[in-house]
């Protein structure tokens, strides 16, 4: 990545601002993904820290830390286990297009998720105790990957090795974003993901408080899809 991210319209040089360098990549318009379909995909506003959204070209991304994945939040929604646990993200950035500049608005669904994950698989063995038969099971983890989240399917590029501290792992994320789509420049930090809503870079409107059966209809259409996927499989 040519220079690291700034939290303003410039970087330490004094060079012009990401809108005034950004390149439109020639592959638009990207599609969207399906949360459904990405059940391991972090939820794009779910960050242990409150995250950070930041500005570049035609898009508005999110730096997420130990992000919620989609499949765990259909469980809780529902109280089940539909979705397993196998993947531990550490580090995500979901990618949007600025509403303005969305071929597919209203939709404010992602075009592209970045994440370093681990990957954990479950093992287990059967023995007697007692003169019973006792299952024991053991987690084993996996080694860190840097994952690509791209047209509704998982693609895990190669094994995440070096630094694991925040801004370490924030400007890899970057720089692969920036080679998927094209970009020059420097990205621009707006603030907290509470700030992306009613902000005029990314064109989302304010957040409201969803009313309850709003909620239970959402919660209810992505069981439905869920289910769907599921037997399509």
């Amino acid at each position: 990545m040519a220079g690291r991210a700034t939290r303003g319209g410039a970087d330490s040089a004094g060079r012009p601002s990401v809108d005034e360098h950004a390149t439109r990549s020639p592959l638009r318009p990207w599609p969207l993904l399906s949360y459904v379909a990405l059940p391991s995909m972090p939820n794009p506003w779910s960050s242990q820290d409150g995250g950070e959204t930041w500005i570049w070209g035609d898009f508005f991304m999110n730096f997420l830390t130990m992000p919620t994945p989609i499949g765990m939040v259909i469980n809780n929604a529902f109280n089940t286990r539909l979705f397993g646990d196998e993947v531990t993200c550490h580090y995500a950035l979901v990618v949007f297009y600025r509403q303005d500049r969305n071929p597919y608005a209203p939709s404010r669904r992602p075009l592209m998720c970045v994440a370093v994950e681990r990957r954990v698989e479950l093992s287990g063995i059967v023995r007697e105790v007692d003169g019973r038969m006792v299952s024991e099971w053991f987690r084993d983890e996996g080694p860190l990957k840097l994952v690509l989240y791209l047209d509704d399917k998982r693609h895990e590029l190669e094994e995440y090795v070096g630094d694991m501290q925040r801004e370490a792992a924030r400007d890899r994320l970057f720089a692969v974003a920036a080679e998927r789509l094209g970009l020059d420049g420097l990205p621009r930090c707006i603030g907290p993901l509470a700030r992306a809503f009613g902000h005029p870079d990314t064109g989302l409107p304010p957040r409201e408080r969803p009313r309850r059966w709003g909620r239970i209809a959402l919660a209810l259409g992505a069981l439905c899809a869920a289910l769907a996927w599921l037997m399509l499989r």
